[in-house]
């Protein structure tokens, strides 16, 4: 018997494993979501008990249903933030035939919090939200001016500052190696003026007023989720929530990127065919990111009510970044617990949008890669040096 995760891995069962609680246990030891947290479907019947289990033929394979793994939990706003909230949302099997934004937004806010945990950091992401707030009126204007400027087709949301600039120069030839007009598509975040000035100068249209994403660090972060990466991840969050504001359909990405052809048509086609919100690179196996898996640096967002709802969600719990330094597990928290209310999410083909999983510990970029991400590394000199080994750094 076969379990299949949400995040489409699939656990074998051993042989001599023969009882519901044993398989929960067996799932728990390889995946450390914990039994509480955990439901069994075959099909549209969850298997609640040992006689519904008995009655299935051996063969036929289970699906796994988690809400948010086994570290997480959702609560409504006017839940007490130190009271135990596991089961205050159990997920089931979707059944939406058609689907119902009121659906989606009901109740209106999510609030995420670790297990336990008291503090949410409104209070320190006050300053960035308010920041955020002034003047947006006349930022959008002038963003969807500058959208404009660009091709019809899906629009690349990017950022970087000046320690990173070799990230983004780098991206930048990957792109002209293989043909592929970035300028046309693609809009820039700079944080600080040095940054803006650099992309300015290479042709790319820039977004830059040094206060409406905050006060960020002008050198690169010196390791991977320390405050300054909390700082500049407000900044990624926020640009998106901006630009889905504004009309036409959006990519964000992380710079340390290259790039083999150009995925914007295929992405484009494949949401329309198959009525998608967002698309995600996949980030790899593990228990962190449970139980979506996805990766955060490379996302597909379809600009709707649902994409705009499900990433307001994200940016409104800015606070919880900041008081763990990952926004990852974030958006799988939230995501997931959205598409049991109708978000439609899917991963692309990590042989084709390939992680930093597969490049690390001597691995390659796959000859079927559309681009590859740099990812898994603690900082930008483990970057660079990972991808002068690949050879794809270009400078």
């Amino acid at each position: 018997m076969n379990i299949t995760l949400p995040s489409e891995e699939i656990i074998a069962i051993p042989e001599d494993i023969g009882t519901l609680e044993q398989i929960k246990e067996h799932v728990e030891a390889v995946c450390g979501i914990t039994k509480l947290h955990q439901r069994l479907f075959a099909g549209d019947v969850e298997v609640v008990d040992q006689l519904l289990f008995d009655t299935l033929p051996h063969d036929q394979p289970l699906q796994l249903v988690i809400a948010i793994g086994d570290r997480y939990c959702i609560s409504r706003a006017n839940h007490d933030h130190g009271l135990p909230c596991a089961n205050d949302f159990v997920p089931i099997q979707s059944t939406l035939a058609h689907r119902d934004i009121a659906a989606l937004t009901a109740p209106p806010a999510i609030e995420v919090a670790l297990m336990g945990q008291t503090d949410t950091g409104r209070d320190l992401a006050e300053p960035y939200l308010s920041a955020f707030q002034a003047d947006r009126k006349s930022r959008l204007t002038r963003l969807a001016q500058i959208r404009a400027q660009l091709d019809d087709g899906p629009v690349v949301l990017s950022m970087f500052n000046w320690g990173y600039r070799h990230m983004f120069e780098n991206w930048v030839v990957s792109c002209e190696r293989r043909n592929i007009n970035s300028r046309s598509c693609t809009l820039i975040f700079p944080t600080d003026a040095q940054a803006d000035v650099l992309a300015r100068r290479m042709g790319f249209q820039t977004y830059f007023d040094g206060h409406s994403y905050g006060e960020i660090p002008v050198e690169a972060n010196q390791q991977f989720g320390d405050e300054d990466f909390r700082r500049i991840i407000f900044a990624k969050i926020a640009m998106v929530q901006d630009m889905l504001e504004i009309d036409g359909d959006y990519i964000r990405q992380d710079m340390d990127m290259v790039w083999y052809r150009d995925p914007r048509d295929d992405l484009q086609k494949t949401a329309d065919r198959e009525s998608l919100d967002m698309m995600f690179m996949y980030d790899g196996p593990g228990v962190i990111n449970q139980p979506l898996n996805y990766n955060s640096g490379f996302i597909y967002l379809k600009n709707n009510a649902f994409t705009r709802y499900a990433w307001d969600q994200v940016f409104t719990n800015y606070g919880q970044i900041l008081v763990e330094g990952k926004e990852q597990r974030l958006i799988n928290t939230i995501v997931s617990y959205l598409r049991e209310k109708g978000l439609r999410t899917a991963q692309l083909a990590e042989m084709e949008y390939t992680n930093g999983h597969l490049l690390v510990n001597g691995g390659t970029v796959p000859k079927s890669s559309i681009l590859a991400h740099m990812s898994w590394t603690a900082n930008i000199e483990v970057k660079i040096q990972s991808m002068k080994r690949l050879g794809v750094w270009y400078l």
